[in-house]
């Protein structure tokens, strides 16, 4: 080894050599350690592992994120450096070995309530928690149909139960309406169907549309028929639940009352009870006098699938068959017949002219008038001024005989019976229209009957144009010719006569009306499924009495009470025990 001369450095130099040797070790030991790289380990706190990562020295990582591991229902909040989830780690840079832990949270998911044409009574997004359920879900409201339910899917396959089913992913809820008439069992009246032009209907504007009545029960069908509608009524065309009247283009019957192309569809909106003018329709068949009355039938009506309500079908009062049958005015061959050989059909009080129609007032005779005098038939050109002239006079010598209590001459004039009959009628329910609007008709050479009997919905103590009272001979438009007439004492006696002919079935009256409600109960429930806030609700001319009276059953007895007290009253001054 001699003449080496890195030997001979070592061996003349060696502390500096030990020196060096022992730096160089250091230098080792401390590139070793600065060189490692950190380990990155995680803990996920569910059943899904993620493998550790080996982390480049003082570098950023990226970490499993909320998509990467899977755990149903639950949400990933973040990577924490402790169990208790305190530091929040997020990916900085790392010099040792680290443990992160999986924090995870319940999942929240959106529930989305989709009506379509309809609208949400309340919210119609809710957030919940995964696995949880909502406890409660608001309704939905659309027009003219009846809300069912919350459905998982738009064809309405699974209902939605609230406080059931558990909510595990975004979900979206279809609301399912029904027709109030699909919604409620046991419907007892027919359904008429209307598919017009337009919605809009118009009051005294005709819409071409097409019917269809639907009888289960009763087998009475017809099916696409053409006609036109239009709106109808005075007061009544008021509310958003509004009167109809159809023309067919051909005749029809519908439900037994004959052939005829125009009917009227009775909204009864004012009478909640739905049963002031049915009670005195179906009275009056039961007097041979007042024969051209009409009948009448409840029926649902649809109009473009909106469902209506349940209305009152009656005949259009008007000159014809199977209504008031008086002839037209002419012999057959268009030619108009004498004055004295025609049929006259008049609305007395304060009725409207149409095209064609004549209006004439006849003369007062000290407290006894008529009014306006509208002629409906004969019209157009056969209702010449002779044919004017003649019923005018006609009508004044009628005003006339009953002012002066010349029952004798009036008994010439007209058909007394129906006068007594009319009088019954109408003064049982104490009509507040008895004076506003009444109809008669003077058969051709013959006499003057009153009626067909027409429009009861403001009666009975149901409105401010009248009042509760169940006593006196008058409401609020008074009829003179009845204030007159039943101060004489031989109608009075025929008056009373007739009522006692009638007794059992004017006593029968309240159990009719209440085994009819019972039968319709289920449509009537339809008809306030759709017009929910009418009842308890103040009305046009509705009293406060009425206006407490909250549902349905509490009206009828209203009604039936009413009439009670009313036939009470008029046996004591009938002198009837």
């Amino acid at each position: 080894m001699e003449g080496i001369p890195a030997l001979d450095f070592i061996k003349e130099n060696k502390a500096w050599c030990a020196v060096l040797a022992a730096c160089i070790v250091l230098l080792a030991v401390y590139a070793g350690w600065y060189f490692t790289h950190p380990r990155l380990t995680f803990v996920t706190n569910c059943a899904e592992e993620v493998a550790g990562q080996i982390v480049p020295r003082g570098k950023k990582t990226l970490l499993p994120l909320d998509g990467d591991i899977p755990n149903e229902g639950y949400t990933l909040e973040g990577w924490y450096t402790e169990p208790e989830f305190v530091n929040r780690y997020a990916g900085e840079e790392l010099y040792k070995n680290t443990t992160v832990y999986a924090n995870w949270v319940p999942s929240v998911h959106t529930v989305t309530f989709d009506t379509e044409l309809g609208r949400v009574s309340g919210k119609d997004t809710y957030t919940v928690e995964y696995g949880q359920v909502l406890e409660s879900a608001p309704t939905a409201k659309r027009s003219g149909m009846t809300f069912e339910g919350w459905y998982t899917e738009p064809e309405h396959i699974n209902l939605y139960k609230p406080g059931v089913t558990k909510i595990t992913a975004d979900t979206t809820l279809w609301a399912k309406f029904v027709t109030p008439t699909e919604a409620v069992e046991g419907l007892n009246a027919p359904v008429i169907y209307i598919t017009a032009k337009t919605s809009n209907i118009q009051k005294g504007v005709y819409t071409d549309c097409t019917v269809d009545v639907v009888s289960d029960k009763n087998g009475w069908n017809e099916r696409n028929r053409d006609a036109q509608i239009r709106g109808r009524g005075n007061s009544t065309w008021g509310y958003e639940k509004k009167p109809y009247r159809l023309k067919f283009d051909e005749k029809v019957d519908l439900f037994g009352m004959g052939r005829a192309k125009d009917w009227i569809l009775l909204a009864n909106t004012v009478d909640m009870a739905m049963l002031r003018n049915y009670t005195v329709y179906k009275m009056a068949q039961e007097f041979s006098s007042l024969s051209t009355t009409t009948d009448c039938q409840f029926a649902h009506v649809y109009l473009n699938d909106d469902y209506r309500g349940l209305y009152l079908v009656v005949e259009q009062v008007e000159e014809g068959e199977n209504r008031v049958e008086i002839g037209d005015g002419t012999d057959g061959m268009g030619n108009a017949l004498p004055p004295e050989e025609c049929g006259y059909l008049m609305e007395c009080g304060n009725g409207g002219a149409n095209d064609g129609q004549k209006v004439f007032w006849p003369s007062n005779y000290r407290e006894v008038s008529v009014g306006s005098v509208v002629v409906k038939s004969p019209e157009g050109s056969v209702m010449t001024g002779k044919h004017l002239k003649y019923i005018q006079e006609y009508m004044n010598d009628v005003v006339k005989a009953i002012g002066k209590d010349d029952f004798d001459t009036l008994c010439e004039l007209v058909d007394i019976q129906s006068f007594v009959d009319s009088f019954i009628c109408t003064q049982y329910v104490l009509s507040g229209d008895m004076g506003y609007v009444f109809f008669a008709y003077k058969e051709p050479g013959g006499k003057l009957f009153l009626g067909p009997l027409w429009d009861y919905d403001q009666s009975s103590g149901i409105s401010e144009h009248g009042g509760t009272n169940y006593k006196g001979w008058e409401a609020a438009s008074p009829h003179s010719w009845y204030i007159k007439l039943i101060k004489n004492k031989q109608f009075r006696e025929l008056v009373k006569e007739r009522w006692l002919e009638k007794y059992d079935y004017i006593h029968g009256i309240p159990d009719m009306l209440y085994e009819t409600a019972a039968y319709y109960q289920a449509d009537i429930d339809a008809n306030y499924s759709r017009w929910e806030g009418f009842l308890g609700s103040k009305q046009w001319r509705s009293l406060p009495e009425v206006d407490r009276l909250k549902t349905y059953p509490e009206h009828v007895d209203y009604y039936i009470t009413w009439l009670n007290n009313r036939v009470a009253w008029m046996e004591k001054e009938l002198g009837i025990e």
